[in-house]
């Protein structure tokens, strides 16, 4: 199986990622999601261990769907900061 390194603007991205996941954490907020009870789109997330990169996604999520959705977020066992994050997001269904 081939090994994916990451360059420098993916470094930096992640670590910028990091960064903004960590003062979400610290800062005790949560962040509502706009699902609707009558989704036109289905969204699945599947995550393991990538706690910054989910929160970009949500965050994304949130900020550019426009039409009704539903939000489907599946961790495969994370054991880094992806548990915490998920508890901070209201609406999503989470496995």
């Amino acid at each position: 199986m081939a090994h994916f390194e990451e360059g420098g603007a993916q470094r930096d991205a992640r670590l910028r990622q990091q960064g903004l996941l960590a003062a979400f954490l610290d800062s005790g907020r949560t962040l509502p999601l706009a699902v609707s009870p009558r989704p036109k789109v289905s969204i699945v997330v599947v995550t393991h261990n990538q706690a910054e990169l989910t929160f970009g996604c949500l965050v994304r999520v949130q900020e550019q769907v426009t039409v009704p959705m539903e939000l489907i977020v599946i961790d495969n066992a994370s054991n880094d900061d992806t548990p915490r994050l998920l508890d901070r997001f209201s609406g999503a269904r989470i496995f």
